[in-house]
């Protein structure tokens, strides 16, 4: 049996974002497959930032699979530490992070009993917090999840956004730390290996994964489609600078300009620009055209993903995008910006249309394309459907779990 210890600023799916849904559904998976994935995984749950909806997350349906869950309350600590870094106020990590966290996380020390094999951390939040653990479980191996990398200036907290030197500096003590390093893609991998010069052995690409079982089409939504006139249209993001709504919007109102197809464009998620958002759509006159959801639970989710024909991608930068996967397991064409790991999840115009990035001209005339072509449409959503057949979470859970035992 293999004791894990994942340690995660968010877990459940129904919290804020990406590293939420990844921790989630791997532990999910997990259940799944207990016949053959012989662990137990902990949680210790580190809160350093906002988020933005918090729902309980019911442990009796994963008790095969995960024992405890631990809670760390950072709350301003994490500033702190990252001011005392930008300024150099420390003489090595052992000491700044003892001196600004040790305390946060000393009961949770006296708390846990179990002895673990490996400690998985995700993102640079989790590492103050896993190199203090380690130094009680020196024995564990340290595998290092990057979803987001430190070295971009976005951040999921807009408090965080002026330390990208201190972040860095983080991530890079975490990445050495560590045993082995899990990238979301080889867009990722290789953004690693140019910045900080890391042995290509010690990284491996697993592609996020999406459940399968949950995210698929309606009936006959793939089938053969008549000319119509009405479409929808969704993007699922936290509303951070990242995700490039304000291209989407722009696409909205553009579309909404030159052509007589009646489109709905669903934005579904929040974030720390919710408000801004829900004022521009105003300020547009688009509140008609587009539907700001904010956050919605798995089951509108799916209905969401289900009645939409394409998923809008505007981000700026991507590590990999799962909630691409999770639209075209629904049956939904992508169209979108030619950047970051969705190069590797969408073929350009066999699954949908990517174009230059951040060209508003451009990806408004590939929606108008697919929507004056309701052959190529539907064969895009077949095509994209299939695609995603190949990001099962299962399968990600599997190689995951061969991580574990090499390291083992």
């Amino acid at each position: 049996m293999i004791r894990v210890l994942m340690i995660t600023p968010e877990f459940a799916s129904e919290v804020s974002g990406g590293i939420g849904v990844y921790v989630t559904s791997i532990c999910k998976a997990f259940q799944k497959l207990k016949s053959e994935a012989k662990l137990k995984i902990d949680i210790c749950l580190v809160r350093s930032y906002k988020l933005y909806h918090f729902s309980s997350f019911s442990l009796r349906r994963h008790t095969n699979v995960i024992s405890h869950v631990f809670e760390i309350k950072l709350e301003n600590r994490l500033i702190k530490l990252l001011k005392n870094l930008e300024e150099k106020n420390y003489i090595n990590f052992n000491d700044v992070f003892t001196f600004t966290l040790y305390d946060c996380v000393e009961e949770i020390l006296e708390e846990i009993k179990t002895k673990y094999d490996i400690i998985h951390l995700n993102d640079w939040y989790s590492v103050p917090i896993g190199f203090l653990l380690k130094k009680k479980f020196r024995t564990a191996k340290i595998i290092f999840s990057i979803h987001l990398p430190a070295f971009t200036p976005f951040s999921y907290n807009p408090l965080e956004k002026p330390f990208i030197n201190a972040r860095r500096i983080i991530e890079q003590f975490g990445l050495f730390m560590s045993d082995l390093i899990i990238a979301p893609s080889k867009y990722v991998r290789q953004n690693l290996y140019q910045l900080y010069n890391l042995s290509s052995r010690k990284i491996v690409v697993i592609h996020p994964g999406v459940d399968l079982s949950f995210f698929k089409p309606k009936k006959k939504k793939l089938e053969n489609v008549e000319y119509r006139n009405e479409f929808q249209l969704i993007t699922v993001a936290r509303l951070t600078e990242q995700k490039g709504l304000d291209y989407a919007i722009e696409i909205a109102k553009m579309l909404n300009e030159i052509t007589n197809f009646e489109f709905t464009y669903h934005i579904v998620g929040t974030g720390p620009l919710y408000e801004y958002y829900l004022r521009l759509i105003r300020e547009n006159e688009l509140n008609d055209i587009i539907r700001l959801h904010g956050f919605v639970d798995r089951k509108k989710l799916l209905e969401l993903y289900q009645s939409s024909d394409i998923y809008l991608f505007t981000s700026v930068y991507e590590p990999f995008g799962i909630s691409v996967v999770e639209a075209m397991a629904c049956g939904n064409a992508v169209v979108g910006f030619y950047l970051g790991g969705v190069r590797e999840i969408v073929r350009n115009h066999i699954d949908g249309i990517l174009t230059v990035p951040a060209s508003v001209r451009s990806l408004t005339n590939a929606v108008l394309k697919l929507l004056g072509n309701p052959q190529m449409l539907t064969r895009m959503k077949r095509n994209a459907y299939q695609r995603a057949r190949m990001f099962d979470v299962i399968n990600h859970a599997r190689k995951l779990y061969q991580l574990y035992t090499r390291l083992v």
